[in-house]
């Protein structure tokens, strides 16, 4: 036994407390917020308080590297703290853990910020907690592998735990969704605020979008989908995801639609009707990170209707087309059908165009127009379609826009 463990034991006798049989010392509830405020002021030397109710028990957990000063001042504080009158007694446990609080948000805050760690795990990432009563930073995914336990592992030795977990929108789903609001979901305008008759229609949207040093900002979608200000909202319950923030539809121009004034948006897109990715590859009109799409590249599309499909080869980089009896739309990339079979139809439009890696969704692009087979689609890349935002007098002029990835 080392001096500094020998000189705890010694201070949790004083109180009655051995720390091998782990005696009680006994506390009234109203004595507690001393040795809370204490606990939460000294990272270095506490790892959180839980309570067991069955038991009627506080246990305070302490690093075993603690300054054995600040746990005789947290015994005291009890001791000396207001009672008040009718109140049953609770029994106080001091025990010894091995990381301190300190440790534990100096994990929890770097969650994101270790690679090859951050990548691998986005994709199945649902969240992440310190667990006070386990003294570790639990880290609930989707899906295990190996390489992500050895990632982990790699990263944050011992402090990190992978716990398997649900879906937490396993409830929701593709047509049936609510805020945050993912990508892919169907989007329909809504009398009074539908502008054109082509409002009413279905259509698809894209990926989350954000300005700059901000939150996420709203949706993308096509152009020709619905006009300036109108509502969107969702078919299946007419439950509202925003309205139209900016839009271009112009004769040999683009055609893009930016959703905002929603309660969220989420940093997810819907890939079947019950299962969604995180996107990854954050990406910014000033081509930082952009994906380097080319002629032969095999890309996913993804509208509401068809679903996903990813049987599309880019065959031109630079297209334009006669979308409808009066627009020419220009800056198209040209996908043609793989195996024959359909890639997109009607109410895709504002889908997402993306690239996958293993579990990685690498956007590429929103779905604008095709044939009537769907075996010949074109869509708008990322990178323009960002770049006409930032260019756009309704939302531009913050800098660089970005498809959000978390």
């Amino acid at each position: 036994m080392t001096v500094r463990t020998a000189f705890v034991h010694a201070c949790l006798a004083t109180f009655g407390i051995s720390a091998a049989s782990a005696a009680d010392v006994t506390v009234l509830p109203s004595q507690l917020e001393a040795l809370e405020q204490l606990v939460a002021e000294s990272p270095d030397d506490f790892a959180g308080v839980s309570v067991d109710e069955t038991e009627r028990k506080i246990i305070v957990r302490h690093s075993r590297n603690s300054d054995p000063y600040r746990i005789r001042e947290a015994l005291t504080a009890l001791k000396k703290s207001k009672r008040r009158d009718a109140e049953q007694s609770w029994s106080v446990e001091m025990r010894p853990v091995t990381r301190s609080n300190r440790q534990l948000e100096w994990t929890f805050d770097r969650m994101l910020r270790v690679e090859p760690w951050a990548t691998l795990v986005r994709p199945v990432l649902s969240g992440w907690e310190i667990d006070v009563e386990e003294n570790v930073v639990a880290v609930n995914v989707t899906a295990i592998t190996p390489d992500l336990r050895d990632a982990a592992r790699r990263a944050f030795g011992a402090t990190v735990e992978l716990r398997l977990v649900a879906d937490l929108n396993s409830n929701y789903s593709r047509s049936n969704d609510y805020a945050p609001w993912y990508g892919g979901i169907p989007v329909q305008g809504t009398f009074p605020n539908a502008i054109y008759a082509s409002d009413l229609e279905l259509c698809t949207a894209g990926f989350p979008v954000s300005e700059p040093g901000g939150a996420i900002t709203g949706l993308l979608t096509a152009g020709h989908c619905f006009g300036q200000g109108a509502a969107i909202r969702q078919p299946s319950d007419n439950e509202w995801v925003g309205g139209i923030l900016a839009r271009e539809k112009t004769n040999n121009g683009l055609d893009w639609a930016l959703i905002g004034f929603g309660t969220s948006y989420g940093s997810r897109v819907w890939i079947t009707e019950s299962s969604s990715l995180r996107i990854n590859n954050p990406q910014s009109a000033s081509g930082v990170a952009m994906l380097a799409a080319q002629v032969g590249t095999i890309v996913c599309f993804n509208g509401a209707r068809t679903g996903e499909k990813c049987n599309a080869r880019i065959s031109s980089m630079n297209s334009c087309q006669a979308t409808d009896q009066f627009t020419v739309t220009c800056k198209l990339i040209t996908v043609k059908s793989t195996d024959g079979n359909r890639i997109a139809q009607r109410g895709d439009s504002g889908g997402p165009v993306y690239r996958k890696m293993s579990n990685l969704m690498l956007p590429e692009g929103i779905i604008v127009a095709g044939n009537g087979a769907g075996t010949t689609v074109f869509y708008h890349s990322i990178k323009t379609v960002l770049k006409a935002i930032e260019a756009h007098p309704y939302v531009g002029g913050f800098g660089a826009w970005f498809v959000i990835a978390n």
